[in-house]
Formats: C-alpha cells, sequence, structure tokens
C-alpha cells in the first residue's frame, strides 16, 4: 500500500512549523527561570529594551494585567469527598515564584530572532531562591516542603477505584499473599521537531490565530479561548506536518497565549521556535510514579484480589489531563486479562519541583501491565509454579467474553490465551535451557521474560468529520486530528473509500484546521482510528443519503427507489443510474455532510515476550530477541499498524533500559537536560522485532477496529524486566530499578555477591 504522506516527507517537501513563511513578523524569545523554587524579586527590563531591534517584554504581571488567564484543568474526576484536583494556576507567565527550572518568566519579542535572544539575555531578573523538592516519595513525607498552600502534604488528588473493604476481607483469608514495588521513573519525551509557533491577531475582526504542531485542533483552541476570555470562535488554530507529539502535543502550554498577546499587543505576527534545551525544561514530561501492590491468591494459585497504591508525580502543576492518565488510566488496566473478583487502587497525585507531567504514549497503561505482572511473578516464585502456567490458571478465556472487571471496564472481545500460545511458539520459549546453557559457556547471563496486558483506547468520546462531495467529482474529507506521524491521509482515505465504495484516490484529506468544528479530540490515546474512523463512517453515510436525494432529482425519480452500490444510484429494473461523481455540475453547491459519534472505550491486548543477554563483568545488557503479538481489533493497513507497533518498542524499551529523566535533589535542576546526558535507545540498540498481529475485532463499534500505537510501551516494561529478574535469578539478585543501565545492573551483582 502506498502511503500518501511519504511522498513528501521522505522528499524533502514536508511543512513543518518553522519551514512556514510569515513575512514581517517578530521573533519571540521566553527568559526562563534557572531556579526550580524562588521568589521574583523584581524584573528590570531596561537593558533587554535597549537592545537594537526590541519591540516588547512582556511579564507575569502585565499578562495577568491583560486578563491572561491560566491553563484550564480538564474537570473529569473527583476525590471521595467530591472535590476536582487542587488549585494549581499554571500561568502563561510565572507571577510572583517559580516552580521548576525552566518556567516562562517573560516574553522578549524584537525584529529578528538574535535580537530576541540578546534580549532575553540582557534581561535583569532577580530571585530569592527557595527550597525545591523533585522526587515524589520525599515529597510526601512528613514535614516536606509544601510548594503549594492549597494542596497540604503536597497532594493534589487522590483517586480511588473499586471496593477496598471487599478487598481487605479477601486478603483476610487468603491462602497466599505476595507484595512488591515497582517504580516508573521520569523519563523526558524528545519529539524530532521541537515546539514552535505562529501567532497573530485580526484587529479588525478580534480574532486570533495560532499555528503549531499539534494533536487536536478543537481541544488546544478552546484551551486557548478560555485562556484569553474569548469566544471559541475566535480563535483559529491551524497545523501542517509534525514531527512527532506522543501525547505532549495534544493541548496548549504557557508559551502559545503568550505569544497570542505579543501578536495583539505589537500589531504584529510574532514567532517562536524551541531549542532542544528549551525543550528539555519546558515541554511536559512523563511517568515519575511509585508503585506498590500486593495479590492475594487461594491454594489453587488463582488470584483472588488485588490491591494497588500509587503515588504520581504531577510536577508543579497540574497539567490539563495529567491527573486523569495517572488515576483513571492506570487503575482501569491493573486487572490485565486476568480474572480477579476484587481489586482496589489508589493514586495520590504529588506536587514537585519538576516539569509538568503529561499523557505520553502508553499513559498510565505502562505503569499498570508493570506493577500487576510483578506481582504475577512474585506469586510464581513464591508458590514454585511456572510464571507460564499460572498466567493459564488466572486468564480469561474467549468464551468469558463480555466480561466486567472488578473496576467495571467491560471487554467485549478477545482471545488472550491464544495471544500467549502464539508468543510462545514465536519466541521459542521452550527451548529458552538450551540458550541459556549456550549463553554460560560465553560467561553470559541469558533470561526471558513475558508481559500479558490490557489496555484501554478512545480517550474523549466524541468526535467529528466533515464530507464535500465537489463538481470535480472528488470527495473532500476533514477532522480537526492532527497526525503526527501515524498516516491519516492514507488511513482515512481507505476508511472513507470503504464506506463510500469509490477508490481512495478520489478521496482528498485534510487536517490541520479548527475552523468549522464545533468539538471533537486529538489524535491521542491509540483513538485516531476508532473514533475518527467512527465519525467518517457515520459522514459518510449522511453523505450518501443526501447524494440519494440528489440523484433522484437528476434521474427523475423518488430517493427511496434507488440503490446505491460501488459509487453509483441506480433504480433496479430500469437503466436508470448515475456516478456519485457525476451529482454535482460545475458552479452547483456541493453536497455536505458532517457527523458527531459518541463511542465507548476499546480494550487492545497483547503478549510480549523479552530475551536479554547480560555481561556479568560490565552488566551490559542486549536485548536478544523481542517478540509481540498483539490484537488491536480489525487491522486496516497492516503494515501501519505494525509501525506503530515498532515505534511504541523503541520508546518502551528506552524506559526500561536507558532512560531516566534526573533531577539534582539539592538544586532541583535537571541533570539529564541533554543528548550528552540523556539517553535514547538507537537502532544498534534494537533487535529485530518479532511483531505478529492478531486480531479479534472489537464488538463495540461497527468498524472492529482497536487502538495500536500505544501497545509497545505497554508490553515492553515488563516483559524486559522480568527477563532482566530472570538473567540474574542465578546470582541470586532480586531485582534491578529502570532503566535497567550496566551501572545499575553491575551494582546489584556485586552487592548479590558479597552476601553469599
Amino acid at each position: 500500500m502506498h502511503r500518501i504522506e511519504d511522498d513528501r516527507l521522505l522528499t524533502g517537501r514536508g511543512r513543518f512549523t518553522d519551514d512556514l513563511p510569515a513575512p514581517g513578523a517578530l521573533w519571540g524569545t521566553f527568559v526562563r527561570s534557572p531556579h526550580a523554587h524562588a521568589a521574583i524579586r523584581s524584573i528590570d527590563r531596561r537593558a533587554a529594551m535597549a537592545v537594537p531591534g526590541a519591540r516588547r517584554v512582556i511579564d507575569g504581571a502585565e499578562a495577568a494585567a491583560a486578563g491572561l488567564k491560566p491553563i484550564p484543568v480538564a474537570q473529569r474526576l473527583t476525590d471521595k469527598d467530591g472535590r476536582p484536583p487542587r488549585s494549581t494556576p499554571w500561568r502563561a507567565l510565572a507571577l510572583g515564584r517559580v516552580r521548576h527550572a525552566g518556567e516562562c518568566v517573560a516574553l522578549c519579542v524584537a525584529d529578528t530572532k538574535a535580537a530576541a535572544e540578546a534580549m532575553a539575555e540582557a534581561m535583569g531578573v532577580t530571585y530569592d531562591e527557595l527550597q525545591s523538592i523533585t522526587d515524589v516519595e520525599a515529597a510526601v513525607r512528613p514535614g516536606a516542603l509544601e510548594i503549594w498552600q492549597e494542596a497540604p502534604g503536597n497532594i493534589a488528588f487522590q483517586w480511588t477505584l473499586g471496593d477496598k473493604a471487599a478487598v481487605d476481607a479477601v486478603f483476610a483469608s487468603a491462602s497466599h499473599v505476595v507484595t512488591t514495588k515497582v517504580v516508573s521513573q521520569r523519563v523526558i519525551i524528545c519529539p524530532l521537531e521541537p515546539r514552535g509557533a505562529i501567532a497573530s491577531f485580526d484587529a479588525k475582526e478580534g480574532t486570533y490565530a495560532l499555528h503549531a504542531g499539534n494533536q487536536g485542533m478543537v481541544i488546544l483552541r478552546d484551551q486557548l479561548a478560555h485562556m484569553l476570555g474569548v469566544a471559541n470562535e475566535a480563535v483559529v488554530v491551524t497545523s501542517n506536518d509534525v514531527g512527532g507529539g506522543f501525547g505532549i502535543k495534544n493541548g496548549t502550554y504557557p508559551e502559545y497565549p503568550t505569544l497570542l498577546l505579543a501578536a495583539k499587543l505589537t500589531g504584529k505576527t510574532v514567532r517562536w521556535t524551541a531549542t532542544r534545551s528549551e525543550s528539555f525544561v519546558s515541554d511536559a514530561q512523563a511517568r515519575d510514579s511509585v508503585m506498590t501492590g500486593r495479590m492475594a491468591l487461594d491454594a489453587g494459585a488463582k488470584i483472588v484480589a488485588l490491591d494497588i497504591q500509587a503515588t504520581a508525580a504531577m510536577g508543579a502543576y497540574i497539567h490539563p489531563v495529567g491527573y486523569f492518565i495517572s488515576c483513571a488510566n492506570f487503575s482501569r488496566c491493573v486487572p490485565g486479562p486476568y480474572r480477579i473478583p476484587a481489586v482496589a487502587t489508589e493514586v495520590t497525585c504529588v506536587l514537585t519541583n519538576t516539569v509538568p507531567t503529561a499523557p505520553y504514549r502508553g499513559a498510565g497503561r505502562p505503569e499498570a501491565a508493570y506493577i500487576t505482572e510483578s506481582l504475577i511473578e512474585a506469586a510464581a516464585k513464591r508458590l514454585g509454579i511456572d510464571p507460564v502456567e499460572i498466567r493459564r490458571r488466572n486468564m480469561l478465556q474467549a468464551a468469558d467474553l463480555p466480561h466486567k472487571t472488578a473496576v467495571g471496564m467491560v471487554y467485549d472481545s478477545g482471545d488472550f490465551p491464544k495471544l500467549l500460545d502464539t508468543a510462545l511458539a514465536e519466541a521459542n520459549w521452550a527451548g529458552i535451557a538450551e540458550r541459556k546453557a549456550e549463553a554460560k559457556t560465553r560467561g553470559q547471563l541469558r533470561g526471558i521474560g513475558m508481559g500479558v496486558f490490557v489496555e484501554i483506547s478512545g480517550g474523549i468520546p466524541n468526535e467529528r468529520a466533515k464530507l464535500q462531495l465537489n463538481d470535480d467529482g472528488l470527495v473532500h474529507l476533514r477532522t480537526a486530528l492532527g497526525a503526527t506521524g501515524q498516516g491519516h491521509q492514507t488511513t482515512f482515505a481507505l476508511l472513507a473509500s470503504e464506506q463510500l465504495a469509490i477508490p481512495s484516490e478520489r478521496i482528498i484529506v485534510a487536517e490541520g484546521d479548527s475552523r468549522g468544528f464545533v468539538d471533537g479530540g486529538g489524535a491521542s490515546a491509540s483513538r485516531s482510528t476508532q473514533m475518527a474512523g467512527l465519525a467518517i463512517r457515520a459522514t459518510a453515510h449522511q453523505l450518501i443519503d443526501k447524494a440519494r436525494h440528489r440523484a433522484a432529482e437528476r434521474l427523475e425519480t423518488d430517493a427511496a427507489s434507488l440503490v446505491y452500490d460501488n459509487g453509483r444510484f441506480s433504480k433496479p429494473g430500469t437503466n436508470l443510474a448515475i456516478g456519485l461523481d457525476q451529482l454535482v455540475r460545475k458552479g452547483e453547491p456541493p453536497i455536505l455532510a458532517e457527523a458527531r459519534i459518541e463511542a465507548e472505550p476499546t480494550f487492545p491486548n497483547g503478549c510480549h515476550i523479552a530475551e536479554v543477554e547480560i555481561d556479568p563483568e560490565t552488566g551490559h545488557v542486549t536485548l536478544a530477541a523481542y517478540t509481540a503479538v498483539d490484537d488491536c481489533g480489525r487491522v486496516i493497513a497492516h503494515h501501519f499498524a505494525e509501525g506503530q507497533v515498532h515505534g511504541g518498542l523503541a520508546q518502551g524499551i528506552g524506559q526500561a533500559l536507558y532512560e531516566h529523566g534526573f533531577y539534582d535533589p539539592e538544586s532541583g535542576q535537571l541533570i539529564a537536560g541533554s543528548f550528552m546526558d540523556y539517553t535514547l535507545p538507537r537502532a544498534d540498540n534494537l533487535p529485530r522485532f518479532n511483531s505478529i498481529l492478531q486480531p479479534s475485532p472489537a464488538t463495540s463499534n461497527p468498524l472492529g477496529v482497536k487502538g495500536i500505537g500505544e501497545s509497545g510501551t505497554v508490553g515492553a516494561l515488563p516483559s524486559i524486566a522480568n527477563a532482566i529478574a530472570d538473567a540474574l535469578q542465578p546470582l541470586g539478585v532480586k531485582a534491578v530499578a529502570m532503566p535497567a543501565t550496566p551501572e545499575r545492573i553491575w551494582t546489584a551483582i556485586q552487592v548479590a555477591g558479597s552476601r553469599t
């Protein structure tokens, strides 16, 4: 299948934000806090305004005076007392205090980028540095520094799911109880394209326009309109090609409304592109949670209860949906593919002097799989049962579906045992003893581990699409989603082609413009094919219905008598027929259709098996083999789906083995603040993936699709962690925290050796 997008992207004709011309535009540079926590004593702009080409400095006081509101937090959840998250106003520009290194303090606007940067260097900002706290566990200890008065004990939100009393009762009489603790370290998201924006204001119309690479025009538009205090229709958000998003480009950041304000105050278009150093301290970060769990089993090794507590870092401010990811996404995925009668989770959202955390590929799901699969492994060891066997005993069967979990999710489809069997066969699990023995002759430690999971996809439950049949015979399709590499132009054309029964070459797909869309979501939560696909389906049916009436007029017959097939309307028993491409004559109005859909979430699932080799002399880990068997429902484009698995695996493997967004506990500075200090996986770190799609079509939507974009990150964490534990077991090493770097593994080996 030919990817429409590839022609321009592979030949250098892509149009990213920094590629777009903006004649006469001014440039903006942000002054950022060098401190993790400090009071702003004064801001002196005189030296900055003396720079040749200087136009304007905007600080927090001016932004507040102009009516710029804090970034809105989506009120999706409440705690046990019915309260939303505590108030932690994330302002466009800091007012009075900064709470993380890199926070925006002022915007300098000048004729050129160089002049704006010189202004930022010349700005005189004085601070009274305050104590900071960056560790999520330290932040909730008694007596810890409180970052916000509104959040005593640095607790921004607490959320529970499940029946805790019932869970406790089961544990009190359980035959076996195992416990474990795992850490999902903070990671830095590193899209190929840094964030950038072009902002303008039309004084005559009173409207704002922002062009920025993002994943959802409507979400960003609505958030900006709220901050600017205007109607949604007064803001237009556009986007072209986007060099990666992974969740962190689905919403606003402090820079965007500030640039729009600058455009209004200067009467000029203002543009900005982040440096990579800025991105490290201003783009949302992710993960950063500590999970403890206990699992109760009966005498037959059947799981009877699961109790999970998580402490999740929000950063200095609550991201619009960051707390939802840490709470709801995580908790709803904890049961995995297992029949567990009683489940309870409690998530504590904690404030720290760090960059706010946000959805990132996987968004709570990897942590859920990590803690549950770690408990499964602990139970297998405690009871002396093979890890495959204990999973089989507890796994839901295909005949059990639909199944409502103890946390209220309804699995509508899937065949978990079949996924397990396929993965075991493809990974040659039965031959691991021979491979371990061979590795031992080379002085290496071989290990194998699996991760079985069920995740959730769909995100915001509504979406829209628009179709327009023009006089050129072409159908123009629009959505407000923003593609970041998924191949929407090709996939959406295929989906529309299927519904309209016309060649996909006759369908032109356009995205990246908020105009005309009342609501909708974005390209996140593995929702694009599912949600946009269902919207396209509904809109196509509406277009056919409207076209039927146009065809009836043209053929001088009644609409009900016409049959639509293969792009043509015909009247059975007659020679009356007309093609869809013939319905709009030159000069006639197009046929328009628009539909809004709401849909239930779907539950992609998979079984991943990792195999590693460890050099005990150095602690170096080699990922020797990786098998991923995934159920993403009906597959629309096989190589697109596999590409999504591969990308997710690279990022999941990165967290498991390499990546760590480490902050200095004393200064609060991000130590891993550049590619010199933050390790991303390279091609030569990864094996050739054995990726297999084994679909069980969803029954909860007429397309039968589920998500696929995040499964790689979900399966990688538990499978690699379990493989490393298996390799190190002969040496008595119990656990190695992520990232499992050579230093950590070597140290664990030395410690274990000192105990023998």
